[in-house]
C-alpha cells in the first residue's frame, strides 16, 4: 500500500473480502511504505516484499495490543481542555535476514504520520490503558528470519486535515512528538514482549503462521525410483509472459526418449487448466492458455510431470 500523503487512510483498506481471498482462513497480508506509486517500482524494500511473497512460507504478524499512555500531551484544565488527545503510533520494521542475504538496509514496513497510513486513537487522560489491535507488521518473511527490529514512536495531533483534527492550539505547532524506542522481537514462534518509552508503553504480540507451500521447485518420485537431489523441473523464463519452457533434465536422461510423460498445469486454486503429453527428453512449451485456447490471467501456476512412477513438480509466475 504505497502512500505519498495524498491518498487518505480510508482509501487504503478493503471494506469486504471474498472467501477466495482468505487463503486457509487468513486475510491478505498488509505491507506499508511511505513512497509514491512511481517510486515504489524501484524501492528495494518493495522488491524484498515481492520476493518473499512469491517464495516464502512463513507469515509473521506483529500487533500492538495493551497500550498505556502516561502523558497524553494535551491540555485538560478548566480553561484549555482539549481532551481527548488524538494519538497515532508510528513504526518501522527492519529485517536482519534481508540485510544478510541482499544487503537491504531499508525499512521493510513503515506506518507513520507522513504516509498517513497509521490509524488515530483517542486518549481521555494520563495513565489510561486501552486494548488495541494495531498492526505493526503482517507479511511473509525469509525462512531464515529469526528476529526483526522494531522502531516505535508516537505523536499527539492538534492540527491535521487528513485525520480530521483541527484544534486552535495546533495552528502553529500541529503535532507533539512523543517518546521513541527500539525493540528486537523473535519471529521463530508466538510470543508477547513489553515495549516501554518515556511517556507510553505497550505489549507487542508476535504470531507466526507457516503456510503449507512446497518449495519453489521440488522433485518427488514413487517408491524405489527416487530422483537425485536438485533434479526438479527447470522452468525458463520464470516469471514468463509469452511462453514458458518446462524441462526435466534428470528424467530426460533416464528415459532417453523412450518413455512418454504427461504434464498437468494447475492454477493456484488447484484447478487443472491444461494437460500436455510428450517426450520428456524434448521438454514442453506452455503458452499460458487453457485447453480451449483462452489466455489465462496472471498469477502463480503449478506443474506436475509424471512419467511412469516418477513425478516432478514445479511452480512459475505468469505476468502480462
Amino acid at each position: 500500500q504505497p502512500n505519498d500523503g495524498v491518498v487518505g487512510l480510508n482509501d487504503s483498506f478493503f471494506a469486504t473480502m471474498t472467501t477466495q481471498s482468505r487463503f486457509l482462513g487468513k486475510t491478505p497480508t498488509q505491507g506499508y511504505y511511505f513512497r509514491n506509486h512511481y517510486e515504489l517500482a524501484s524501492y528495494p524494500a518493495a522488491w524484498v516484499q515481492v520476493a518473499n511473497f512469491l517464495t516464502g512460507r512463513k507469515r509473521v504478524t506483529i500487533t500492538m495490543t495493551r497500550t498505556q499512555v502516561t502523558d497524553i500531551h494535551e491540555p485538560d484544565d478548566w480553561l484549555w481542555d482539549f481532551t481527548p488527545a488524538e494519538i497515532i503510533f508510528e513504526s518501522e520494521v527492519f529485517s536482519p535476514a534481508a540485510l544478510a542475504r541482499w544487503g537491504m538496509t531499508d525499512r521493510v514496513c513503515v506506518r507513520d504520520f507522513g504516509g498517513g497510513n497509521t490509524p488515530i486513537y483517542e486518549w481521555g487522560h494520563n495513565g489510561l490503558t486501552q486494548i488495541l489491535s494495531h498492526k505493526i507488521f503482517d507479511d511473509l518473511v525469509l525462512d531464515e528470519e529469526v528476529e526483526v527490529d522494531l522502531h516505535l514512536w508516537a505523536r499527539e495531533i492538534d492540527w491535521e486535515e487528513r485525520y480530521g483534527v483541527l484544534e486552535i492550539i495546533g495552528v502553529d505547532d500541529p503535532t507533539d512528538e512523543m517518546a521513541e524506542g527500539w525493540i528486537t522481537v523473535p519471529v521463530t514462534g508466538p510470543g508477547t514482549y513489553l515495549f516501554s518509552a518515556a511517556d507510553w508503553n505497550c505489549d507487542v504480540e508476535v504470531e507466526v503462521f507457516d503456510y503449507p507451500f512446497e518449495p519453489l521447485v521440488t522433485a518427488v518420485a514413487g517408491p524405489g525410483n527416487p530422483p537425485p537431489a536438485g533434479s526438479g523441473l527447470v522452468l525458463s523464463p520464470n516469471p514468463f509472459s509469452g511462453a514458458v519452457e518446462i524441462r526435466a533434465p534428470w528424467l530426460a536422461e533416464k528415459t532417453a526418449g523412450h518413455r512418454l510423460a504427461e504434464l498437468e498445469i494447475f492454477a493456484a486454486t488447484g484447478r487443472r487448466v491444461r494437460r500436455l503429453a510428450g517426450d520428456p527428453a524434448a521438454g514442453f512449451r506452455w503458452d499460458g492458455r487453457d485447453e480451449s485456447g483462452r489466455q489465462l490471467p496472471a498469477g502463480v501456476y503449478l506443474y506436475r510431470l509424471q512419467s511412469g512412477e516418477s513425478v516432478l513438480t514445479g511452480k512459475s509466475l505468469l505476468v502480462h
